[in-house]
């Protein structure tokens, strides 16, 4: 439940109480009344809960949080609509407007109505209607009483300064719209982080405040701004690559931010291909909240890079209902870094680390495999030239090559192995091409070294993964190099399952094809057989776990079908499931590196209280 006496206390804490009461009386008032409808339905209370993830709060506590905010957040004050403009000022015609073509598409209707009435009459009527409206809504003073140093918005209104200048009058709030005015700032966007008296609000397309610049409107001023404000940019830039952003009352369909937003993740993705001692810590964090989400939205903006947030919402009779819900986030996320309710369900710590527990070993057999590239491609040309780096690689690898390691050429046809001590290498052999194996296929497509998902081995039904180096040669693909290791043999995630049971953790790591590497809560145990039929193997050398019981598993748990589903946003998901009315689980879900593997760490929550 909302709590107000709370949240005045914490608006209380946040404004210093320089401004007069009466400020912090019209924040409340505003609250009050968007919830007066429904503050005696307890039922109503619980559908406005929702799940801030626990590290976006922590970048919020600690000053790492920017808000982006689009024109969702000024709809409540009564600015008119884009489309009303147009019609109703600019006298464009509604066919325009009711274009499915163009419905999705402002910059090309200002540019329609540019041509229209002239671009001076379009820049005048939107600074004097724009800049007319000077009361601003809940949710904006809610966003100046977060106190982030670092602000965003595509919004030509006034209506966050005048909130700033209610809330935090103590606060020197400096306003840049083009790079005359980043080299005007007194202080480094550093030093104005780590101040208690300054903060900074980026309006990227200009400010009605400043009748002698251009509102970014049309397809033209786009052009010209984006690419002529460069250190404007370069500052946008170098935030989205390092920050938490959060986009509020924004739609996503501004064609240059979406191209930052793509920018950065392509420097942090081009980042994650260098070796790990010289890899940049930094990463962006990209969350958003989205009215209109379908089962599958959180899906398409994970394949964004974006983390999507479903705001409370509720069947109300009032006329906005998305600004009540954004003004009730808002709140929310007061109180939340406040109280600092989500510090005991913060997963993302234990998950970066148990991820390179996983991911560090495996990237190491890698380097293994390709500190023998030579050997092995020699191997290759000469099928005379000796194999004895083959027993060293065996030993090398350890753990990870539990079921052998195999030299094949550029039609999988097996030109070298080595088998673990126990196994019967007669029995191992084979003639047999592995061209088909998916692995392989991989390997011949994909090219750069990987560790492959899960499948059942042809020897002993055991589940299986491949550490594969794919070896090139002047005239391309030339075969592959790899180690074989059963699931259960591998004893590193076993660890890190116990670590996890001991806190009520679950621990699932699963493959591209949603079957789970280890069994989630220690379901069954891995144990040995005698491998081959008829070759009589030590069970101990084929410890693992039966691919048909891990399969069966995998298809019935549902919190591993739920992560199967999964698609991870750069390099975290926070996510919740329902379960049932009154049980969720909330998931933090990372990918492992030279996999296509996901781990996941999952807290079941009873009480949604503690969002």
């Amino acid at each position: 439940m909302l709590d107000l006496s709370a949240l005045r206390t914490a608006l209380d804490a946040n404004t210093g109480f320089v401004v007069d009461s009466q400020v912090l009386d019209y924040v409340l008032e505003s609250i009050n009344k968007d919830l007066a409808p429904i503050e005696n339905d307890a039922d109503a209370w619980r559908k406005f809960s929702m799940l801030w993830p626990p590290r976006l709060v922590h970048a919020y506590r600690n000053r790492h949080l920017i808000p982006f905010f689009g024109s969702g957040v000024s709809i409540a004050a009564g600015l008119p609509s884009w489309n009303s403009l147009l019609v109703d000022n600019f006298g464009l015609s509604s066919e325009f407007i009711e274009d499915k073509e163009l419905q999705n598409d402002p910059l090309t209707l200002a540019e329609l109505a540019a041509q229209h009435v002239g671009i001076d009459k379009l820049q005048n009527t939107l600074h004097t209607r724009y800049g007319s409206v000077k009361k601003p809504t809940s949710t904006h003073v809610l966003l100046c009483s977060l106190r982030c140093p670092i602000y965003i918005t595509t919004n030509y209104d006034v209506l966050f300064e005048e909130a700033w200048k209610l809330l935090n009058t103590g606060i020197k709030l400096h306003v840049v719209t083009n790079d005359l005015w980043v080299d005007g700032l007194p202080n480094s966007v550093a030093q104005i982080r780590n101040s208690n008296d300054q903060a900074l609000l980026i309006k990227i397309h200009g400010s009605t405040d400043r009748p002698d610049e251009q509102l970014v409107l049309t397809r033209r001023d786009y052009r010209h701004h984006y690419r002529s404000n460069t250190k404007l940019f370069s500052l946008l830039g170098d935030l989205l690559s390092k920050e938490h952003v959060l986009f509020l009352g924004f739609s996503h369909r501004d064609p240059e931010v979406s191209r930052l937003v793509e920018n950065a993740i392509f420097e942090y993705e081009k980042e994650q291909l260098k070796p790990t001692v010289s890899r940049s810590n930094d990463r962006p964090h990209f969350y958003s909240l989205q009215f209109n989400m379908m089962s599958h939205s959180p899906e398409v903006y994970a394949a964004r890079g974006l983390v999507a947030l479903l705001p409370p919402t509720l069947k109300r009779t009032a006329v906005d209902s998305r600004s009540t819900a954004l003004s009730l986030s808002m709140a929310e996320l007061v109180l939340a870094g406040d109280q600092d309710t989500h510090s005991k369900i913060r997963l993302d710590d234990k998950l970066r680390e148990f991820a390179d527990q996983v991911g560090h070993p495996l990237e190491m057999a890698l380097s293994v495999l390709e500190g023998f590239k030579n050997s092995a491609l020699t191997k290759l040309s000469d099928s005379t030239s000796s194999d004895a780096w083959m027993d060293k690689l065996l030993v090398d690898l350890k753990e990870l090559a539990s079921q052998g390691v195999w030299l094949l050429n550029d039609a999988g046809v097996v030109q070298s192995y080595r088998v673990a001590a126990g196994q019967d290498s007669s029995k191992r052999g084979t003639k047999k091409s592995f061209s088909e194996r998916p692995y392989f296929r991989q390997a011949k497509t994909y090219r750069k070294p990987f560790v492959s998902d899960t499948t059942m081995s042809t020897f002993n039904r055991n589940s299986t993964f491949f550490i594969c180096f794919p070896l090139m040669s002047a005239n391309g693909f030339a075969g592959l190099l790899f180690a074989a290791c059963q699931s259960g043999t591998w004893q590193v995630p076993f660890h890190i399952a116990k670590e996890c049971w001991k806190d009520d953790l679950s621990f699932v790591l699963i493959d591209s094809n949603g079957i789970v590497i280890v069994p989630p809560n220690d379901e069954f145990s891995s144990s040995g057989n005698t491998g081959p039929e008829g070759a009589n193997e030590d069970p101990l050398s084929n410890i693992g776990y039966s691919f048909e019981n891990i399969l069966s598993l995998s298809r019935r748990d549902f919190l591993v079908s739920h992560v199967a589903r999964n698609i991870v946003p750069l390099s975290q998901d926070d996510d919740i499931a329902t379960v049932s009315s009154d049980l969720r689980i909330y998931s933090a879900i990372t990918e492992v590196r030279s996999t296509r593997w996901k781990l996941c760490l999952s807290r079941t929550i009873v009480n949604l209280d503690i969002f």
